[in-house]
Formats: structure tokens, sequence, C-alpha cells
């Protein structure tokens, strides 16, 4: 994997969960964490291991992802781990 790749999946995963925090009024911290963790997991299982290859290929620095599929992913990664992080906080 090259850093131009790592940057755009770190930086996507960060952009979507302060997205879905905004949106979702949840809990800050606990929930950017687990909006970057889903969304990273969720863009490497559904992307690499699943293959699902949809919408346009781009090559970053040797690694070819599909892009759209990698903003889609991840915006729902963030949102669940947004609404993990509401329900951990009324659970208290």
């Amino acid at each position: 994997m090259s850093g131009i790749f790592m940057a755009f999946t770190w930086g996507l995963s960060l952009v979507a969960a302060l997205l879905a925090t905004a949106l979702l009024k949840a809990p800050r911290w606990l929930s950017i964490i687990l909006g970057l963790i889903l969304a990273q997991g969720l863009m490497f299982v559904s992307v690499h291991q699943l293959g699902w290859m949809y919408g346009p290929m781009v090559d970053m620095g040797g690694t070819v992802t599909p892009v759209v599929m990698d903003i889609i992913v991840a915006l729902v990664g963030a949102f669940v781990g947004a609404a993990l992080a509401r329900a951990f906080r009324r659970g208290r």
C-alpha cells in the first residue's frame, strides 16, 4: 500500500466520522474513534475482501481503489459508529 492511498483512506474516514458526529449530535471523541475504526474496517472488508468494485477506479501510487464505493462504505461505517456512541452514552 502506498502512502497516498493510506492518506486518502484515513482522511476519508476522518471526514466521514466528523460529518456523522455532527449530524447525529453524538458524543464527540467516542463517536469519532468508533467512526474511524468502523469506516476503515468496512472499506477494507468490502473492497479488498469481498471485491465490491463499483464506480470509477483510481490508481493511487500502485493501489487501485473504487473511490465512490470507498466514500459510500466510509459514510456507512461512520454513521454506525456515531449511532453506537449515542447508544453507549444513553445507556449510562
